[in-house]
């Protein structure tokens, strides 16, 4: 799908007396060769017929085949390309080579050949390793009408002295060491940020635990072995379908934003189609702060493999969870330069000056990310924690710009402190705000851009073999937001 190659598989699998599929394989695949087979494959495992009743009527034990098309999504329009006067234009090109306003973007390419030559979507290796380097060299074709693109955009929203300014700091050695964020310094600056996360996952929780205990513990005693029900209750299930890490963060995001574990423990019966049910809270902790509800979601994910179920169909199963939480680094102590140097003082204004400016989308930013990652929560949970974390935000601001102060104040002197301090005054507003009016032009840019990459890649690895996918009755889906696509 990375070449924008669309195809069809048709998945031919025995139905289980409970409605699992096995023994699949995959008679039709088109175009052949390129990863759809193993991607039906793979797609096998989600599917589950009613007990009893298969595909078209047919009885349990009986052969259905299932036909997967692979689609991919029609874009929305390309935004308008901005016409600038010749001056502007010839200034856009030059910012756009200054600055590289696509940062990441050919990386993003780097990472996918690497995994196409390595096998890694079901592709032969040789195929593989064919097809990521079209898709290579297509993106590094593409990647300067991105720069070139996403440049006009910019100059197109800042007036004539704002973008002469810009592109006078941007060709300089410190605007270019300064606006390319230091990228020598990159294992310091990692770790710096590290202590930043490190900061404010303590203020978090000392915020939120302040007014609540907010201890937690395994489930102390061995597991009973009866329920208020009277069943036995068996554990270590033989699950072949289980929730991810990933499933296990986004239900219980309290373990990662505050730095607290948590367990729990469900009874639970096994329905037909291998699913827990009518599920008992045995153990939580910490109470009060969403753990049951997330044990609860996470349940819905678990099933019993196809093999075992005649076995474990109505009885109780133990499905314990434990929420791991961040194991903190000491964070290293910083102090405020007791006769700070001019550099430091100016270092500090630069950084305040950007913080200050950046605090209104930040808090934006911070709001919408929130609402998203505290969906599974109660509401009134949900609110006490919102509150806690912004103001941990807050709170963490100040010490962040004084260990990055330090940091650029090593690394500057004071002549070009004074021209960066010059720059972020008089451009930085003005940058803040093309950023925060043309971030979602700048994200349709790219979906456009990168869809250029696939049809170029597309072509060039289809020289030689049969790429032709076969005629869907359907529109294409629509696209999902811009916000979501990649890269």
């Amino acid at each position: 799908m990375a070449l924008g190659i669309e195809g069809r598989a048709v998945l031919s699998c025995d139905v289980t007396a409970t409605g699992a599929l096995s023994s699949c394989s995959v008679p039709e695949e088109a175009p052949k060769g390129l990863g759809f087979r193993a991607a039906a494959l793979r797609m096998s495992g989600s599917f589950q017929m009613r007990p009893g009743i298969g595909m078209s009527g047919r009885t349990p034990h009986g052969d259905v085949r299932i036909p997967i098309n692979f689609r991919l999504p029609a874009l929305p329009p390309a935004p308008p390309t901005p016409t600038l006067p010749a001056e502007t234009k010839a200034l856009a090109a030059r910012l756009a080579k200054g600055i590289d306003p696509a940062p990441g973007f050919l990386a993003h390419y780097e990472r996918e050949a690497k995994k196409l030559a390595a096998g890694r979507f079901g592709v032969p290796r040789e195929v593989g390793a064919e097809a990521g380097e079209a898709l290579l060299m297509a993106a590094r074709a593409k990647t300067v009408d991105l720069q070139q693109a996403l440049g006009a955009a910019i100059a197109a929203r800042l007036s004539p002295a704002e973008l002469a300014e810009f592109v006078t700091f941007a060709e300089s050695d410190v605007g270019r060491r300064w606006l390319a964020g230091n990228s020598g310094q990159s294992a310091e600056l990692k770790r710096l940020g590290q202590n930043d996360q490190e900061r404010f996952r303590t203020e978090a929780h000392r915020l939120l635990c302040q007014s609540r205990d907010c201890s937690s513990a395994a489930e102390p005693a061995p597991m009973s072995p009866q329920t208020a029900s009277s069943d036995p209750i068996l554990s270590g299930a033989p699950w072949s379908q289980r929730p991810t890490l990933t499933d296990t963060l986004a239900a219980w995001p309290v373990s990662f934003l505050f730095g607290i574990a948590g367990w729990s423990r469900l009874d639970c019966t096994v329905g037909l189609q291998g699913a827990p049910e009518e599920c008992e809270l045995v153990y939580e902790s910490p109470r009060g702060l969403g753990v049951e509800a997330a044990a609860r979601g996470l349940a819905e994910r678990y099933r019993i493999s196809a093999q075992s179920l005649p076995d474990y169909v109505g009885k109780r199963v133990a499905i314990r969870e434990h929420f791991f939480a961040l194991d903190d680094a000491e964070t290293e102590p910083v102090a405020a330069a007791a006769n700070p140097s001019a550099r430091l003082m100016l270092a500090r204004r630069i950084l305040e000056f950007q913080a200050q400016r950046a605090k209104p989308s930040r808090d934006a930013a911070n709001r919408s990310s929130l609402a998203t990652i505290l969906k599974p929560l109660d509401p009134a949970l949900r609110q006490e924690m919102e509150t806690a974390l912004l103001m941990a935000s807050d709170a963490n601001i100040e010490t962040m710009i004084s260990a990055r102060a330090a940091f650029v104040a090593e690394r500057y002197d004071e002549v070009d402190l004074q021209k960066i301090l010059r720059f972020e005054e008089s451009v930085g507003p003005a940058i803040e705000r093309v950023r925060a009016a043309g971030e979602e032009d700048a994200q349709a840019r790219v979906a456009h851009i990168a869809e250029e990459v696939s049809a170029a890649a597309r072509d060039a690895f289809c020289k030689s073999r049969d790429c032709t996918a076969p005629t869907f009755n359907q529109p294409r889906p629509e696209s999902p937001p811009a916000s979501t696509l990649n890269p």
